[in-house]
């Protein structure tokens, strides 16, 4: 039986100096409070921006419901990236953010990875056969994130 994998990677440029970025990224607040799909953080174990830490977030889905997670940092290497974690029952979702100096800006790459656990062959066909809306899906998420990072980032900066 066969492990389902799915990968995206999305990369843009980010108006901004790495500093800001990770001003940004380090100020759990500021992301409730400028960032309007985020609700809430709160630390449950470990420390805010090292590996181990363990979080609940609750975060507005797209069509105005609230959807709460756990989420584990399992890499932080500031200024280049860190890796999150959510477990879910059937599998994991890992999402890696990277961040580099570009002329323009901060490039930054977000590579997401599922990982299912070993599903029988009916399933990995039926999952295989929706991954373009699952692609698609991701695309819109990517956009969200970008939109609410360069919103959150202005307004963070104009503190």
């Amino acid at each position: 039986m066969p492990v389902y994998r799915f990968r995206t990677e999305h990369l843009t440029v980010v108006p901004a100096t790495l500093d800001e970025v990770w001003r940004y990224i380090d100020d759990r607040a500021a992301q409730v409070e400028f960032d309007p799909r985020i609700q809430r953080i709160d630390v449950i174990e470990g420390v805010w921006g090292e590996p181990g830490c363990r979080m609940v977030a609750t975060a507005r889905t797209p069509d105005g419901g609230l959807h709460t997670f756990e989420q584990v940092i399992e890499a932080f290497d500031r200024p280049r990236s860190y890796t999150t974690s959510v477990a879910f029952p059937e599998g994991v979702t890992r999402s890696t953010q990277s961040f580099s100096s570009g002329a323009a800006g901060v490039e930054w790459t977000h590579v997401t990875e599922v990982v299912t656990r070993r599903v029988s062959w009916v399933e990995h066909l039926a999952l295989k056969a929706s991954e373009r809306s699952r692609r698609a899906e991701a695309l819109a998420d990517y956009a969200r994130d970008r939109e609410a990072l360069l919103a959150a980032l202005e307004a963070h900066r104009s503190r």
